[in-house]
């Protein structure tokens, strides 16, 4: 089975992407002085973009890099096969769950939730670009 590097590397940052979403959760949780910080920073955050505006044009933006890897991917339906698929999946998944994130995420959920919402859209962009990347053709 011939897979590209990049596919293990796009993989692997895109997981822990994703995995820093929750130990960012957590350690917002049990540490006090990263809640000191993430109150400090937030703020001055909050004050200085319009962060709302933002974090919506940034989820219409990841959501249409995702909607154009799923267009690419099912145009080349033959060359994908069941790896294409199983990652087109994980690639919905992502995207609903950065959806649910960007809308759900706010101060109450979480202190960090300034810089989870950014780890996700970095985690779901990371899965739209492996799927944008053509597989290795098998007639080599």
């Amino acid at each position: 089975m011939n897979v590209r590097r990049s596919y293990i590397i796009l993989d692997i940052l895109a997981a822990a992407a994703f995995a820093g979403v929750y130990f960012l959760k957590e350690f917002a949780r049990t540490k006090l002085g990263f809640v000191r910080w993430l109150n400090f920073n937030g703020n001055k955050l909050i004050e200085s973009i319009p962060y709302d505006k933002v974090k919506y044009i940034m989820m219409a933006v990841i959501l249409l890099v995702a909607l154009l890897a799923l267009a690419a991917a099912l145009r080349r339906k033959a060359a994908k096969g069941i790896n294409g698929t199983i990652m087109c999946v994980v690639l919905i998944a992502a995207s609903l769950y950065y959806v649910y994130a960007t809308i759900a995420f706010d101060y109450a959920y979480s202190q960090a939730f300034f810089l989870m919402i950014p780890a996700a859209g970095a985690g779901t962009l990371l899965l739209a670009i492996r799927n944008l990347i053509p597989p290795v053709s098998s007639a080599g």
